[in-house]
């Protein structure tokens, strides 16, 4: 018997990034025996046997299918409903579950370059109403972007006591929003408390090879507790995606499968009794506080026409952006020289120069996002560009006139933690510069601010920045927050996803205390690419990020991989105890639970007061004594705000912000309502 064997091979570098970390390569040996042993290698039967391998080397099957099977809903005992109710408390109702996959499926043809790749987004969830009426739970609405298209739907209302009531996408309310997407919405006017609703429905997305769905961002709490969740990304088995970290050191917790069969990666994440999400004032953003599942395909291909490679790091990621920073001994051009003369050549000083050229961009150039790239003297002509070349342009004038600065990238508050090997757009969205006038440093945002004394927005402050230079990666800098805005404006909080709708006060910053033992120097301005270090964690609201051709470039094409400095922040070690019994108490009167909060294991804690006196502090943190004997920390913390050193009353010590979440659940009226979460430090 002849046996041809035909390696199949997918992969050869794979480089698989997420709790699972794995390095392997992905292969398939498919052996074909022909019936006769002196079948003719060139027969019909060979090639056709032949095609066939080579099809299914790019053949996927799809895992998730639209719940069909199911349509008359979730029913809920009538003896539940008081249950769930004493278990939940206050809330407009619960998901009794709430699935949600993303999937991509694909097959390439023999004869075609062109790959039958199809995106969908199944999501299956069933609520039981507590409040009629009550904002979380009076409407299924749904947001259906201007690429993508609602292919079915299924909702059905189970009432207590009644027959069900099934409706399809025929039947719901289909309108035009404002960016050109479709708003489908049904009015659940008139529900009875205990009714079940289970809502069902399909999304497929188009025009994926030029606007390929490779970058998402998924919220892992909602308005409403969950009793069982679970999400699923679901890709072909030759493909890499990378997902961003919620926190230093703390990874999303998920579970990788390989289904073989389908020739699919599932990335799954499974939880159980997910509180509901609570808008806190010192907590304006999203993500400071709760789960999301942030990924990006890194690298796929599919035959010729499709090829997609995210950046390999920062040097990589930083090259797209390098056309936009002005080097240092360029000579301007004589449109922008001569822009630089009429607005520059009569300032009193150099931060009037800065001012100047501030005024002149705000009020020549119109910002238009999404502009593609042109010369500085075609933004001139056309007097319209997007913030990266407004931005550009400033840096050009200003430099014509001898006034330093640099061009940064800055990580916003409203993305979260800055993981610094998580290689996205996403995470440096805003371009900026980082003047030096007058011997002191302004950050000024050409496309946004009018005058270097507006107040930047607060989500700036403190945050992580790459500079960039006219070779690319500069290295990162932290953004001083002297001078930015006391409060987030309601644009701010909107562009993070519309959580709130009154001003919400600014997250309180924690230092060290000063003390004749700790001496607190004020962050470099900008740092060595050998000196790079990772940014403390920011606050967000999350919402799905826009897709690009090439992620992490605003323009598309082609990314060069050369190695990015180690970005792991050096170790602080945690002040001795005698430091604090020195500082804070008199000897031999410790409180018992004084220390239970382990400074250099890190995680989190529930702030529930803060005092200006250590005394107080033990005096209120002794009437916690209660969850201390159930074995729950209990302890002060300190830091430093506005000024001031503060002493924290913190409960308990989480190594992730859900188990924090369930904490305070499962205690209930032992947690004051205004409790908030703070990452701990060995420092405090």
């Amino acid at each position: 018997m002849l046996a041809l064997r035909i390696p199949c091979t997918i992969d050869p570098a794979s480089k698989q990034q997420g709790i699972n970390q794995t390095n392997r390569l992905f292969s398939k040996s498919i052996i074909i025996e022909p019936i006769l042993l002196n079948t003719p290698m060139r027969s019909p039967l060979f090639l056709l046997l032949f095609v066939f391998v080579l099809t299914s080397c790019n053949t996927t099957e799809r895992v998730v299918h639209f719940p069909s099977d199911s349509i008359g809903g979730v029913q809920l005992p009538s003896n539940n409903l008081a249950t769930l109710q004493s278990q939940y408390g206050n809330v407009d109702g619960v998901y009794l579950n709430y699935n949600q996959a993303l999937e991509h499926n694909v097959s390439i043809a023999f004869t075609s370059t062109i790959p039958h790749w199809k995106f969908y987004e199944i999501v299956d969830r069933s609520f039981v109403v507590f409040n009629p009426g009550g904002p979380a739970v009076r409407e299924f609405r749904l947001d259906v972007s201007s690429n993508s298209k609602l292919q079915q739907a299924a909702i059905t209302l189970n009432a207590p006591g009644a027959s069900s009531r099934t409706f399809t996408k025929d039947d719901l309310v289909a309108q035009t929003g404002a960016e050109g997407e479709m708003v489908y919405t049904l009015d659940y006017a008139n529900v009875a408390a205990g009714t079940v609703i289970t809502e069902k429905y399909e999304l497929t997305r188009g025009d994926l090879e030029r606007n390929p769905p490779v970058s998402h961002d998924v919220r892992l709490q909602y308005d409403i507790p969950v009793q069982n969740l679970d999400f699923q990304y679901i890709y072909p088995i030759w493909w890499q995606v990378q997902v961003k970290n919620l926190s230093l050191n703390q990874p999303l917790r998920y579970d990788r499968i390989e289904d073989q069969d389908r020739r699919k990666i599932i990335l799954q994440y499974a939880d159980q009794n997910v509180p509901a999400f609570q808008q806190t004032n010192t907590s304006p953003y999203f993500k400071q506080v709760a789960p999301y599942f942030q990924l990006q395909v890194s690298n796929m291909s599919m035959g010729s026409a499709v090829k997609y490679r995210a950046p390999e790091d920062w040097t990589d990621f930083a090259d797209d952006y390098s056309k936009f920073a002005i080097a240092p001994n360029d000579k301007p051009s004589r449109a922008v020289k001569k822009a630089a003369d009429q607005m520059l050549g009569g300032a009193s000083s150099e931060l009037d120069r800065v001012e100047r050229a501030l005024g002149f961009v705000q009020d020549n150039i119109q910002l238009v996002e999404g502009s593609q790239h042109r010369s500085l003297d075609v933004l001139l002509s056309k007097r319209e560009g997007n913030a990266y070349q407004i931005t550009s342009l400033m840096q050009a004038m200003l430099q014509s006139y001898g006034v330093d600065s640099e061009y940064l990238l800055i990580h916003p508050a409203y993305e979260g933690y800055f993981d610094p090997e998580f290689y996205s757009e996403s995470q440096l969205k805003e371009p900026a510069l980082g003047v030096f006038a007058d011997g002191e440093q302004y950050y000024v945002f050409p496309g946004r601010q009018r005058s270097v004394n507006d107040p930047v927005p607060n989500h700036y402050g403190g945050q992580t920045a790459m500079v960039v230079t006219d070779d690319g990666f500069g290295g990162f800098t932290e953004v001083l927050s002297a001078q930015f805005a006391a409060v987030p404006t309601q644009v701010d909080i909107n562009r993070g996803g519309g959580v709130a709708e009154v001003p919400v006060p600014p997250v309180e910053e924690v230092t060290l205390p000063n003390t004749e033992q700790q001496v607190i120097t004020p962050p470099p301005t900008s740092l060595p690419a050998e000196e790079v270090t990772a940014a403390s964690e920011g606050e967000m609201p999350v919402n799905t990020a826009p897709t690009n051709t090439v992620v992490g470039s605003p323009n598309g094409g082609v990314n060069v991989s050369v190695p990015v400095p180690d970005l792991t922040p050096a170790p602080v070690e945690e002040p001795p105890i005698a430091q604090v019994v020195e500082t804070f108490t008199e000897p031999n009167v410790l409180p018992e639970w004084l220390g239970s909060i382990k400074r250099s294991l890190g995680g989190w804690t529930w702030i529930v007061a803060s005092r200006t006196s250590m005394e107080e502090a033990e005096e209120l943190a002794n009437t916690y004594m209660a969850l201390y004997r159930q074995g729950i920390s209990v302890d002060v913390l300190s830091g430093e705000s506005g000024g001031v050193v503060r002493y924290r009353i913190a409960i308990g010590q989480y190594s992730s912000r859900s188990l924090a979440q369930a904490d305070k659940s499962r205690y209930g009226s032992d947690f004051p309502s205004d409790a908030w979460l703070l990452e701990i430090k060995p420092s405090m």
